[in-house]
């Protein structure tokens, strides 16, 4: 009876140690049927990554060559800056009724062939942030990505810090893809809340 009930403890603390694991290393990408149009090529495969909790939020940011055109001169990782002025940005975590709201997207000053955002909602919890809920947004041959903005109902729970990660891409006329990333929390006033 008792090395029943100390497995079961062991089975559930390894449980709650993967869904953790879960938690700091989420995946998400963009997702077939969202955006205008088929879903082809997505520039974003992974989630975003997480800043070190330490670092300050970047609500905007400059989108920098990552790859270069095949045959091309390979540039050095963030040293070119997109030639369609291309910026990824994520607005403040904020309430919206009964939800938890963050909305990220990437604008450019001229038409690119494929421009995308990945958003990611977190809220502050003891182990380290939790992912509550992630959305993308991709358009072709436009300006802008449109908004990507999750929700999470956040009803009842309690009083939270929410943090907004955004992974922003173009890809352009250049053949070159242009990356960015942004975070947004640091407005306490509305970035911690209850619903």
């Amino acid at each position: 009876m008792k090395s029943a009930k100390r497995g079961g403890v062991a089975g559930g603390l390894g449980a709650l140690l993967l869904v953790v694991g879960t938690v700091l290393a989420p995946q998400a990408s963009a997702q077939p049927g969202e955006g205008p149009g088929p879903e082809t090529n997505p520039l974003i495969t992974t989630a975003p990554v997480l800043p070190p909790p330490e670092s300050a939020p970047m609500p905007v940011s400059t989108a920098f060559a990552e790859t270069a055109p095949q045959g091309g001169v390979v540039q050095p990782f963030d040293s070119v800056p997109s030639p369609a002025g291309c910026t990824g940005s994520t607005d403040f975590p904020h309430k919206s009724g009964v939800n938890a709201s963050v909305h990220g997207r990437m604008t450019c000053t001229v038409a690119v062939p494929r421009v995308e955002t990945v958003t990611l909602l977190y809220r502050d919890r003891w182990y380290g942030p939790e992912q509550l809920a992630s959305d993308s947004s991709w358009r072709t041959n436009n300006t802008t990505s449109q908004d990507a903005h999750p929700h999470w109902n956040c009803s009842g729970v309690g009083t939270y810090t929410y943090k907004g990660y955004s992974q922003h891409a173009s890809l352009e006329s250049d053949g070159v893809r242009y990356t960015a990333t942004t975070s947004n929390w640091q407005d306490p006033g509305v970035s911690r809340f209850d619903c």
